[in-house]
C-alpha cells in the first residue's frame, strides 16, 4: 500500500530549512521510500501545498519518515496522510513499483 502525503504550511516559511528539505527529500527519493514530491502553487491567498506520494507500507511509517524532514519537525507544516492504492497507471510506474506488468495490463 502507498501513502499520499498533504503538507500545509501553518507558519511563515523559513528559508533556512529549504536546504536541508531538499537534500532529505533527495534521500527518500533515492532509497526508494518517496516516489514524487511536489508543489500546488498558492490560490485565494492560501498557503502552498506539498504533495508527496510514499512508498512505506503505512501511514504510521509516513508520519515516523516525514517527522524527520527539517521542514516538517521545524513546525512550519502540519500533515495528513492517507493510504493510497492506484487502479490505473502507465507501465513505467507498475515498474517502478515493482510489479508484473504483464499480470497487470490496466491495473497498478
Amino acid at each position: 500500500m502507498l501513502q499520499l502525503a498533504e503538507v500545509t504550511f501553518v507558519t511563515s516559511f523559513d528559508p533556512d530549512t529549504r536546504p536541508g528539505h531538499r537534500e532529505w527529500i533527495t534521500q527518500q527519493v533515492t532509497d526508494g521510500r518517496i516516489l514524487f514530491s511536489g508543489v500546488l502553487p498558492a490560490s485565494d491567498g492560501g498557503s502552498p501545498v506539498g504533495l508527496l506520494l510514499l512508498a512505506t507500507g503505512s501511514i504510521d511509517a509516513a508520519r515516523t519518515l516525514l517527522e524527520s524532514d527539517p521542514m516538517v519537525a521545524s513546525g512550519q507544516v502540519e500533515m495528513r496522510i492517507v493510504d493510497f492504492e492506484p487502479h490505473v497507471c502507465s507501465a513505467n510506474l507498475r515498474t517502478l513499483l515493482g510489479q508484473d506488468v504483464a499480470s497487470l495490463p490496466t491495473r497498478c
